[in-house]
């Protein structure tokens, strides 16, 4: 094994630790900080938990996309896992407390929140596939079909930004607003940096 060969074998398990210590480490901090601020028996702390589990899943997909200029490209499937749980763990919270486990409670608000809910959904539905062949078998049995049916990420990443932007704003205090507008801002970054350097020669 090559001296640079062995770095970048080094660099890589750095990285997978790291990402590994963050995608454990953040939702423990969250649900401490959130059991602080909140009485963990009150209805407002699910509604907090769903918020805070959206954002990080929200979070993990933009940094999905800036995976390789990051240097954590061979972390990316972990990455793009670990948004479908925090998607998945957001949406059942949301659903017991927001909803009050009834659908039909969606019903009720109003059709631009419908919209934006139909849209988040969409987005964690797409999600499945795309996690179901995160996997070398997959990649073999689909061929060129893999690529085609993963450059949907960053369209299912456009859904669940409008998703944050409609109703991510709606529910809690101010400073968890600021939450969701500061992840819509870099998402905007994200994509016309992406935009950019697809249009480079």
């Amino acid at each position: 094994m090559t001296t640079q060969t062995h770095r970048k074998t080094r660099r890589t398990r750095q990285n997978t630790v790291l990402c590994w210590s963050a995608l454990l480490a953040l939702p423990l901090l969250s649900e401490g900080l959130l059991r602080v601020l909140y009485d963990p028996s009150g209805h407002t702390f699910a509604q907090r938990q769903s918020e805070v589990y959206g954002w990080l899943g929200m979070a993990i997909l933009l940094l999905v996309l800036v995976a390789r200029p990051l240097g954590l490209i061979r972390q990316r499937r972990l990455l793009g896992l670990a948004a479908l749980v925090f998607s998945g763990l957001h949406t059942w919270l949301a659903y017991q407390a927001v909803f009050d486990s009834d659908w039909e409670s969606i019903l009720f608000l109003s059709r631009e929140n419908q919209w934006a809910i139909w849209l988040g959904g969409l987005a964690l539905l797409g999600m499945l596939p795309m996690a179901a062949t995160s996997n070398d078998w997959a990649v073999r049995k689909l061929g060129k079909h893999w690529k085609t049916l993963h450059r949907l990420g960053p369209v299912l990443t456009v859904f669940a930004l409008l998703h944050t932007l409609w109703i991510g704003v709606h529910f809690g205090l101010t400073s968890m607003k600021w939450t969701s507008v500061l992840l819509i801002f870099l998402s905007m970054l994200v994509f016309f940096k992406r935009l950019r350097k697809a249009k480079q020669p």
